[in-house]
């Protein structure tokens, strides 16, 4: 039970409902929209590298969500910091390594230039497109109950809809601890620079 076709045939029997097939698709981006807001995972990490044009500019990746970290080549041990764009835009800097980047529509504007490599959240592959992503595979049940949540919108039924989103929130929940909870085992040490 990890695929878009299956989800096709077990989301019409849980909302007793076979004449909404032609609008599961939909649901299900609108499900897929509320889990790229929220979940920020390792299942969602993905590598970015660029070269800071003259405009001081990197394009983002069309699924780019938010950033992890951010760093100039060979500085991996100072990550590059946030501002606000007009903070980046009023250091008027075009050389030297950057210290801090901003979002510019579909860009990232740095101070300074030269090459930067990073970690970002990448959004949960389409469903419908792809036929199945991690997400299907992983928990095919924050599927299941999240799509029937939105099922349960479009026909006004506020109280089944509730239901099915407290048990999609439970998964997705469930997936962010297991996420912390494999990511940081043991007890964390602060550690003296």
């Amino acid at each position: 039970m990890t695929t878009y076709a299956q989800l096709l045939t077990d989301v019409p029997a849980w909302i007793n409902r076979s004449d909404l097939a032609a609008y599961i698709p939909t649901f299900v981006s609108l499900f897929e929209a509320r889990v790229n807001r929220r979940l920020r995972v390792r299942q969602m990490e993905a590598s970015f590298t660029g070269t800071i044009d003259a405009n001081n500019l990197i394009s983002l990746p069309s699924d780019w969500m938010a950033f992890k970290a951010l760093w100039v080549d060979g500085y991996e041990g100072v990550p590059l910091k946030p501002q606000s764009l007009e903070s980046v835009v009023s250091q008027q800097a075009t050389s030297g390594a950057p210290y801090f980047y901003a979002i510019d529509g579909d860009s990232v504007r740095f101070d300074g230039s030269g090459d930067v490599t990073g970690v970002y959240y990448q959004s949960v592959p389409g469903l419908v497109a792809a036929g199945s992503n991690w997400l299907c595979t992983a928990a095919y049940d924050a599927y299941l109950f999240g799509v029937a949540s939105e099922a349960h919108l479009y026909l006004l039924d506020e109280a089944r809809a509730a239901a099915f989103y407290a048990r999609a929130d439970d998964v997705l929940n469930n997936i962010t601890e297991t996420d912390r909870r494999d990511r940081f085992q043991g007890p964390l040490v602060a550690r003296v620079r």
